[in-house]
């Protein structure tokens, strides 16, 4: 992976944090784009695949000796990626497919909907359930 310098700056903290946090996020998706460019498609492959090993290998470290709280097995939140971050299907699969202490993991992909409920849709199967969990607004 090359080392691409960070052309967009989002300028200078304003104290508006809501400003402030949505001028980062445009710079680091511009960011992203510029280094798509550079690096192509065949780079974003390798950093999602990096970054599946890293995933499953710190989830078996974690899981190794401790039992799930719900018992049902491992529930991980994961995200679907845009175009110009590393794919994530990769990484949700093999979650999916992993047995640790006997227990599978469960994959979860929230989303926050207009009207702030949060669904979560397994991805293999494609349909929807509301999650009883707190929304954090920012």
């Amino acid at each position: 992976m090359q080392n691409v310098p960070m052309d967009v700056e989002p300028g200078p903290l304003t104290g508006d944090i809501a400003a402030d946090k949505a001028a980062w996020r445009r710079a680091i998706r511009q960011n992203r784009r510029c280094r798509l460019e550079v690096e192509g498609p065949t780079s974003r492959a390798g950093d999602g695949e990096t970054l599946t090993t890293h995933i499953t290998s710190w989830l078996m470290k974690y899981a190794e000796g401790r039992s799930p709280v719900s018992g049902e097995g491992w529930h991980i939140a994961s995200f679907e990626s845009p175009p110009t971050e590393p794919p994530m299907s990769q990484t949700n699969e093999s979650l999916q497919s992993i047995v640790v202490n006997g227990f599978g993991c469960e994959v979860w992909l929230p989303i926050t909907l207009a009207d702030g409920v949060c669904v979560g849709a397994p991805p293999r199967l494609g349909h929807q359930q509301t999650l009883s969990m707190p929304i954090p607004h920012t």
